[in-house]
């Protein structure tokens, strides 16, 4: 066995299931069987990646040291690798591998030996100076097979392993008296035992049942001293973390959430760092208080813990700003605070950082119903007038005054524009106003039937002489403002649901056109085009984000922007690099509330209202130079499918990759020697099964996609000066597609669509519920054309042309490969051609054509690579060579292409890439690769390919 070092820019992606911090500037990363050296050095980052070699992934990383120097211990499955961190470089001393697999490793304090645990419960002693040979051997009498365990101590003859059983046991034995037996055992979960880690005084344990428990080293006789129940799924590790001689733990889990708990058990914090991705692994860095943690996503992901840890430390209890009951609260900056209590006053904040109530202001006797800050002035509405004070060195003084604004209760008022204002009263009764209040325009309208609401109009922006406005309902609506009338151009229904659009956010606007963002109750954000000539609008893109109530969308002067919203009672904001940043209890979105920036955009203030008392909370904004380990833009789940669309006019000098998998989202990166992320398109509701790409014209390309519950969603790609993507159709199968007459089956709403080719305007597409179905794309819109009932799930298609003719040849479940006539594709259409070639599914394939014959390689579940050579003739298809198998993979052969005439590549679940002899289906070499749960093989170049499935990563031969 060797390692070898290999280029730093090393293009690979796979599961990081070990991650160790030696500084604050270093950390070593697991990245399947591939070590990662990050060092931040002078605000730049170095990496050096090693290969192990090893047939497995890299799980567990612990480094050492003495005054020789620092030594890093590498394992994972039944190899052990040492490496020495030599003035910032990393080299490898030697390696072995044993029998069984490795649980654990720990290391004597004088670096003389290491203590290894396998998988059924046995110590070895391994000499640390003489290339990993074993000295000394143990066997626990209890030789369960181990889920996880832990060494403590500094000798041979003081070592006490912690070992973890599947059925929730912790056993405690010495190697060095092991006729003793198990020093003591007792049952720590209702499932399996997942970690092991402890201290002085402590032990915690995690496990598949949900929970984290903390044990007493000196009662581990009694129950556990608390149970932590703060995740949703499996919880895999722990980490025990001491601040000013406090305790605290950290857990990690399957739910991509990690939680920090005190000691006494007490919940302080909650944050999900992945979207979905499982949480392998964490170390922490007490220098600096941050933790790293590692994903199945392949990225390592950091977080600083000093504030939440401070908090756990002092408890200092949450103070309102006021023990006044108070009724309206707002910021009309960062330092001043209008609140209306009995009267209505200012807060202001002095420079010891106290707040301080100002004079009072006098406000009308009668009802309030609005009130609003307006570029740091105070609007307010009673009745139907408005009034705007303004506030002059503290004073607040009577500025405009419209008595008879509107005939009713206003109760709306939005800024559309920079000095015009926008009013609704409770009778539907709107106003656009100057910013002295006078009427520019009036008008009426009724756009919602709920006449009860007290709030129609929910959000309002003017684009030029256009207003768009959005209800209660979830509609938008487009009029056209002239002077003394308004006119109603155009409607888009139910764009958030029926809960509200409560937001609209202008990203660019020009005289011909504008584009905008709108934000709901559905937890969905979603980007429109705006046509100011043809006057419409329509939807090109969606953004899924974790806040299920959206209230605004805040663009900092870094161009940065932060989502705020509610999830239940909390109050969340959000970042797409570093995620919830931000979350408050405040009883929901219903209560005032509200949001202000400091002038330095370094923090924010957030406003609440709990029990009818103010509170006032800080938090710190994301920052655009920290130094952060790279997150890949690649699937929390299995990518099931991959087109690479080359860029031929050289303006981007990178491939487009774009990538469907089982967590739903379509990617588009270009592939480099890392991906640089272009977009990630939301538009399925189940699983993307397979992508195929159209050329509509130049520098303008269709993505076409399918998958579960019978879904077909099609997005454009522009690639100009710089990439856009847009949603432009989303097609679903229904019942009603079918004529009765047709209908022999009865329609099951969980078809999936497997697979698809696209023939100029007609979409050919492989159906699970054995049917073969043609659609066509044509003015805009996907129609059901005519369908083929197989009766097997078919897995793959293409359309191959010979002369002017072209055939359907399709692949099933039944391992059979059939030709099917494209011209008369009816109902009841028999196929033109069928050949055996596997026992069983056929997951794969490749066509090479050459002189009029096609050459057909295929790879299946019964782990053959089947080939045969056929050609056409008088519209007969004529078989020019048997079919011919090879046993090549250990697996199901799950990607395979024909590079040229001669040579072929080939994987399969066996984490195998092979290159083969077309001509004899012999393997000429092979790699194994990191990426687990293979799914497919693309061609970059006849020497290199792109492997796909739990992760993506290149192989060059």
């Amino acid at each position: 066995m060797f390692c070898k070092q290999i280029h730093e820019d090393k293009m690979l992606i796979a599961d990081s299931v070990a991650v160790k911090v030696n500084n604050s500037q270093e950390v070593f990363i697991g990245v399947g069987n591939h070590l990662k050296y990050v060092k931040f050095e002078n605000g730049e980052r170095n990496v050096q990646w090693f290969d192990t070699q090893f047939r497995g992934k890299i799980l567990g990383i612990e480094i050492v040291r003495d005054t020789l120097g620092c030594f890093v211990l590498v394992h994972g499955g039944r190899y052990l690798a040492v490496f020495e961190l030599v003035e910032g470089s990393l080299q490898r001393l030697s390696g072995c591998q044993f029998s069984d697999l490795i649980s654990s490793v720990h290391c004597e304090n004088d670096l003389s030996n290491i203590c290894v645990i396998t998988g059924h419960n046995i110590a070895l002693l391994v000499n640390f100076r003489e290339s990993l040979e074993v000295t000394k051997k143990a066997k626990c009498e209890d030789n369960s097979t181990l889920y996880c365990s832990h060494v403590e101590g500094a000798k041979w003859e003081d070592f006490v392993v912690y070992s973890g059983t599947a059925l929730g046991d912790v056993i405690l034995w010495k190697p060095s008296d092991i006729q003793a037996g198990i020093l003591h055992r007792f049952t720590a979960h209702k499932g399996v035992v997942f970690s092991i880690e402890t201290d002085k005084n402590l032990l915690v344990t995690t496990s598949d049942d949900r929970s984290a428990r903390i044990w007493r080293k000196d009662k581990l006789n009694g129950s556990s001293l608390v149970s932590l129940y703060g995740h949703k799924s499996r919880v895999f590790k722990s980490k025990i973390i001491e601040k000013n001689g406090l305790k605290f733990i950290l857990t990690i889990g399957e739910d991509s959430n990690l939680c920090v708990w005190h000691e006494s058990g007490k919940f302080l914090f909650r944050k999900t760092l992945f979207s979905g991705a499982v949480i392998w692994n964490l170390d922490h860095d007490p220098n600096t208080d941050t933790v790293f943690t590692s994903g199945s996503d392949g990225n390592v992901k950091k977080i600083n813990l000093k504030e939440i840890l401070e908090k756990g430390i002092t408890e200092i209890p949450r103070k309102p700003l006021l023990d006044e009951k108070i009724s309206k609260i707002l910021f009309l900056d960062s330092e001043t605070i209008l609140v209306i209590a009995s009267e209505m006053f200012l807060l202001k904040q002095e420079i010891s950082g106290e707040w301080k109530p100002s004079k009072k202001i006098p406000i009308p006797e009668i009802y309030i119903s609005l009130i609003e800050n307006v570029n740091g002035n105070i609007l307010i509405c009673s009745n139907h007038e408005a009034r705007i004070l303004q506030i002059s060195s503290g004073i607040p003084q009577e500025e405009i005054r419209n008595a008879n604004l509107l005939e009713g209760l206003i109760r709306t008022f939005y800024l559309i524009a920079p000095g015009e204002f926008f009013f609704v009263d409770d009778r539907g009764n709107c106003a656009i106003t100057n910013k002295s209040l006078k009427v520019l325009n009036q008008f009426s309208i009724s756009i919602c039937k709920d006449l009860w609401y007290t709030k129609w109009i929910t959000v309002a922006r003017k684009f030029g002489e256009f207003l768009l406005l959005g209800d209660r309902s979830g509609n938008l609506h487009l009029w056209r403002v002239l002077a003394g009338e308004i006119i109603k151009k155009c409607e888009v229904r139910s764009v958030h649901g029926n809960l509200g659009v409560t937001q609209v956010f202008p990203e660019e606007d020009s005289e011909i056109s504008a584009r905008f963002w709108t934000s709901g109750r559905d937890g969905i954000l979603r980007k429109f085009h705006f046509d100011k000539f043809h006057e419409s609008f329509n939807e090109i893109f969606t953004e899924k984000v974790p806040i299920t109530w959206v209230e605004r969308i805040i663009q900092l002067k870094t161009g940065q922007k932060v989502i705020l919203g509610f999830n239940d009672e909390n109050l969340v904001a959000w970042d797409r690099n570093q995620g919830i940043i931000f979350q408050l209890c405040t009883g929901g979105g219903h209560k005032y509330w509200d949001f202000a920036i400091n002038p330095a955009q370094d923090c924010a203030s957030v406003l609440s209202v709990w029990d009818k008392q103010p509170f006032l909370d800080k938090f710190s904004l994301p920052e655009t130079n920290f130094q952060e380990i790279p997150c890949h833009n690649w699937h929390s789940k299995s990518c099931n499918s991959v087109e690479i669309l080359k860029d031929n006019s050289g303006k981007f000098g990178k491939p487009l990759l774009i990538s469907g998998g089982d967590d739903n989202v379509l990617r588009i990166n270009f592939l480099g020697n890392e991906l640089i992320p272009v977009s990630e398109v939301v538009p399925h509701i189940s699983n993307i099964r397979a992508i195929k790409v159209k050329n509509l014209q130049e520098n303008i390309f269709l993505a076409i996609s399918v998958g579960g519950r019978a879904q077909i969603c099609l997005t454009k790609i522009l690639l100009n000066d710089k990439p856009e993507v847009q949603e432009y159709l989303n097609f679903m199968l229904k019942s009603k597609d079918f004529r009765k007459n047709r209908q022999k089956i009865d329609f099951c709403p969980e078809t999936r669509f497997m697979c698809l080719t696209i023939d100029e305007i007609d979409i050919f597409i492989g159906c699970s519920d054995g049917y073969i179905r043609k659609f066509t794309l044509q003015n805009e819109k996907i129609s059901l054309v005519s369908s083929v009932f197989y009766g097997r799930c078919i897995l793959n298609i293409q359309i191959i042309e010979y002369l002017d003719n072209k055939v359907l040849i399709t692949m099933g479940t039944d391992g059979k490969i059939i030709l099917w006539d494209t011209k008369n594709f009816l109902e009841d259409s028999l196929p033109i051609y069928s050949i055996l070639h596997h026992e069983s599914g056929i997951n794969c394939f490749d066509i090479w054509a050459e002189d009029g014959k096609f050459t057909l390689l295929t790879g299946g579940d019964d782990q053959k690579i089947t080939k045969s050579v056929f050609h056409f003739e008088n519209g007969r298809v004529i078989q020019d060579e048997t079919p011919k198998t090879a046993f090549l993979h250990f697996a199901q052969v799950t990607g395979i292409k024909i590079a040229n005439p001669d040579t072929f590549y080939s994987t399969s679940v066996d984490q195998r890439v092979i290159k083969g002899n077309l001509h004899k289906l012999t393997s000429e070499s092979e790699r194994f690769t990191s990426v687990s749960d293979l799914k497919g093989l693309n061609l970059l170049s006849d020497r290199e390919v792109l492997v796909f499935g739990a992760g993506v990563e290149s192989i060059e031969f």
